[in-house]
């Protein structure tokens, strides 16, 4: 979460320095995966602490992972999809005067499919993890032997 706030001061402000085209591409990269990989981490400590009130048997630990890395890679790999199809320019004169330094085209049919897939299987996820933190609150702690 800390590695992202400076990508987040710096997103969509003017920047007054000159990135080649390739990494105006990383950066869109990396503006979008850090949040989402600092949202999975919350995410992944909600489904270790079902896994602790479960009893910690490594049969509940195997399905929360194959659950857990089914959503998490569907959603890495559905967010690629979308930023690859994503193309940074230059952006007009006006703009690189003001400071902006990258400009991108947006995606073309297969992008949005993969936003609109990607948004569904985060709303799965969304409502998964909701229920596995409110059992995590509502179930009782098993005492120890």
């Amino acid at each position: 979460m800390i590695a992202s706030v400076p990508f987040d001061i710096l997103r969509d402000r003017p920047l007054y320095i000159t990135l080649s085209l390739k990494a105006c591409k990383a950066s869109i990269i990396l503006f979008n995966l850090l949040p989402f990989i600092s949202t999975t981490a919350a995410n992944a400590s909600l489904w270790l602490c079902l896994y602790a009130l479960l009893g910690a048997k490594r049969k509940y630990l195997m399905a929360l992972m194959v659950i857990f890395a089914g959503f998490a890679i569907s959603c890495l790999a559905l967010m690629l999809k979308e930023l690859n199809a994503w193309t940074a320019v230059r952006p007009i004169d006006f703009l690189q005067g003001l400071g902006y330094t990258c400009t991108y085209r947006g995606t073309g049919a297969k992008g949005k499919v993969a936003i609109a897939t990607m948004a569904y299987v985060r709303l799965a996820w969304a409502a998964v993890s909701a229920l596995i933190g409110l059992t995590t609150l509502l179930v009782p702690v098993p005492k120890s032997k």
